[in-house]
């Protein structure tokens, strides 16, 4: 191997760092962006396109550096009225996606309400949700919410 070999591929190498260094820069930013868009009010009332069994608030608060969701969701069976206020939210945002536990203490005891695969969508306008484990007739297997 001679000199201009060397050359050849510090200089590739460089290139490759480079552009590594660049992708990881830009998702990131990204990334903060999904966490920024997360950190809101979100609700699923008022949509008549929609067939809603359960009404939801839900607010989030969601860490810009590594991305801990902590919440409170309300929610409200249509059918039957029966009503959940302050169920915690818990959960990591990772890119536009996370699954949240829903839980709460009463008397002292720890329920768990459920997990739930929420997705920002519509550039971070919308909230895709999709109930994994849980009570139906609390949480709602699936709804949009904004």
């Amino acid at each position: 191997m001679n000199i201009n070999d060397v050359v050849s591929i510090l200089t590739s190498l460089s290139i490759i760092s480079g552009g590594i260094y660049f992708l990881v820069k830009e998702y990131k930013q990204q990334q903060k962006k999904y966490r920024q868009k997360l950190n809101s009010n979100w609700t699923n009332e008022g949509d008549v396109s929609l067939v809603v069994t359960h009404y939801m608030d839900m607010n989030l608060s969601v860490d810009i550096e590594d991305g801990e969701i902590v919440g409170l969701l309300k929610t409200r069976n249509i059918n039957t009225e029966r009503e959940h206020n302050n169920i915690s939210v818990n959960g990591k945002l990772k890119f536009k996606t996370a699954t949240i536990q829903l839980s709460d203490y009463q008397r002292g005891k720890h329920i768990d309400y459920g997990k739930v695969r929420i997705e920002l969508t519509r550039n971070g306008k919308m909230l895709k949700w999709k109930l994994i484990k849980g009570y139906e007739d609390l949480i709602p297997k699936t709804t949009v919410m904004w």
